[in-house]
């Protein structure tokens, strides 16, 4: 068998560029959730519109199925994008905090805008 195919495959891979990290913080889904109150959009404030208001869905949805005490408590007439302004308005008074991921911001931020009744 010839070592050639394998030499070629070695240089690839060697010249190939690292993955980069994705994203551990909070900061892009802060930008993200800041186009779904917009009136005109581009198409790239549309598609992070709908990533912001999915992964709040989303989340909300895991959150409701989770055993245990409720973190939060999300009246059932609040819409995605009042959600979205409830973690605006906390990540705007809380910035020091969005190093932490995205999770835990939208915890502690549901935990204090939409608290469950004791």
């Amino acid at each position: 068998m010839p070592k050639w195919p394998l030499i070629v495959l070695a240089l690839a891979l060697a010249s190939a560029a690292p993955l980069e990290a994705a994203e551990v913080g909070s900061t892009e889904l802060v930008r993200q959730c800041k186009y779904p109150r917009q009136g005109k959009r581009t198409i790239d404030e549309n598609a992070d519109a709908l990533q912001c208001l999915s992964y709040i869905d989303g989340f909300v949805a895991g959150a409701s199925i989770v055993a245990g005490p409720r973190p939060f408590c999300i009246p059932t007439a609040t819409t995605l994008v009042q959600e979205a302004d409830a973690y605006l308005a906390w990540a705007g008074k809380h910035a020091d905090m969005l190093a932490q991921p995205r999770y835990v911001t939208l915890q502690r931020a549901f935990g204090e805008a939409f608290p469950c009744p004791k």
